[in-house]
């Protein structure tokens, strides 16, 4: 079906998300919708409003971009509902995928360790290389245990450099 300016695309049963709000931003690489869709944290609904001036064509290919944030606990992954609305109406049907199910503790997916020096009594840089499959507040804190024994005394507001 063809699309035009106003119509929406409805995505449910996006429950149990903790994005609040009433809008999220939607990415998209040509710009087909509104740069805003309308969220419904309650009812786990985005609407989606075609943008002004633009017709999307049938049999088009559309990748949207929509970023919510997953459930504070596990739960089983959703398929979501979508459907059409205005100028035609697309009846709600099941989506391919299943998605949001929190399965994850946050953890690091890369945890690698490095030293600039094995000489016995030389200085040693240590460098840490880390990912996290979370995101990480200003205020986290990271501790790396088990670098004992070392010359080094203690100290809990040893320097510490880098991006």
């Amino acid at each position: 079906v063809e699309l035009v300016a106003g119509d929406t695309i409805v995505v449910a049963g996006l429950v149990n998300t903790t994005t609040s709000g009433s809008v999220v931003t939607v990415n998209t690489p040509s710009p087909v919708f509104d740069s805003v869709a309308a969220w419904n944290q309650s009812t786990g609904t985005l609407t989606m409003t075609v943008a002004s001036g633009t017709r999307i064509a049938a049999l088009t290919l559309i990748t949207v971009h929509v970023s919510l944030h997953n459930p504070a606990s596990s739960q089983q992954p959703l398929t979501p509902w979508i459907s059409a609305h205005g100028s035609v109406t697309v009846a709600p049907m099941r989506m391919s995928g299943r998605i949001l199910g929190a399965s994850s503790l946050p953890a690091f997916t890369v945890a690698f360790a490095l030293e600039s020096s094995t000489v016995q009594t030389a200085p040693n840089l240590l460098t840490f290389t880390l990912v996290s499959n979370a995101p990480l507040d200003a205020a986290a804190t990271i501790t790396v245990s088990g670098i004992t024994p070392t010359r080094t005394p203690d100290n809990p507001t040893l320097s510490i450099t880098g991006p």
